[in-house]
This record gives structure tokens, C-alpha cells and sequence, in this order.
């Protein structure tokens, strides 16, 4: 997928989240990052693009133990997307679009929702991401 295809994708998602707290997730962060992992890419014809898996029919618990949130809600369940996310972003990122089913019985708000979660690529150079430049 492309960057601009994912870009849409990403600005409908936001739009559909509803957050417990304000500022919760920063959206214009998040898409720079992606766009600058996917134009560092060193193999030209992968350059903007990044690799999409999408999961559907998720029923995580919104909360852990001791009232913890979920922070990994790929890496559960038998078939790990984590495991196939690192085996596939070598050089270019991957989104897993997980799709929650939101039930009120798992802590939700009672409507269903998808969840992004990136990758970045394995053999990427080391970097310090900051939105803001110092002057």
C-alpha cells in the first residue's frame, strides 16, 4: 500500500475514535513517522510504500489486571501479528489494522473500532523522532 492510501485510511480511523481523554494519541506524529520510515526506505521501488495487515473480529479486553491498559493488542492470541509484522518490515514498515469488536463487556464503549499499530523496519538506521526543531 501506499503512503497516501494509508494516509486516508488513517485520517477516517481517527475521525471514528473516540479517546477516554483528550490528547490522547498524537494523529500528525504518528503519519510523519510513517512517512518519513517509508521514504527512507533504501530499495527505491518500496519507497512510500509500507506493508498493511488487517485483522478483524479482535476481542481484547480494554483493561489488564490491576486496571492496566492494553498496549500490545497484537502480540495476543495463537496467531501472533507481532511475529508476522518483525518477519515482514525488513526494510519497510508495516500497519497492523486491528479491528475490535469494542463490546461494553470487555470495557469499551460499545462500537466497534480499528486500532493501528506500526512497525518499523529491522534494518532501518537508528533515529531520534521530534515533531518539534529546536531553534
Amino acid at each position: 500500500m501506499t503512503y497516501t492510501e494509508l494516509y486516508s485510511i488513517i485520517l477516517s480511523i481517527e475521525k471514528s475514535l473516540v479517546f477516554d481523554y483528550e490528547n490522547s494519541w498524537d494523529w500528525k506524529s504518528f503519519l510523519a513517522a510513517i512517512s518519513y520510515i517509508c521514504k527512507s526506505c533504501p530499495i527505491e521501488e518500496m519507497k512510500n510504500k509500507l506493508y498493511v495487515l488487517i485483522r478483524i473480529d479482535r476481542d481484547v479486553e480494554k483493561y489488564h489486571e490491576n486496571n492496566k491498559s492494553n498496549r500490545k493488542p497484537e502480540s495476543t492470541g495463537i496467531k501472533s501479528e507481532q511475529k508476522i509484522a518483525k518477519s515482514i518490515s525488513i526494510y519497510s514498515p508495516t500497519i497492523i489494522l486491528l479491528r475490535q469488536n469494542g463490546s461494553v463487556e470487555k470495557g469499551w464503549k460499545g462500537q466497534p473500532f480499528y486500532w493501528p499499530v506500526l512497525y518499523s523496519p529491522s534494518k532501518m538506521k537508528p533515529l531520534i523522532y521530534s515533531e518539534e526543531i529546536s531553534s
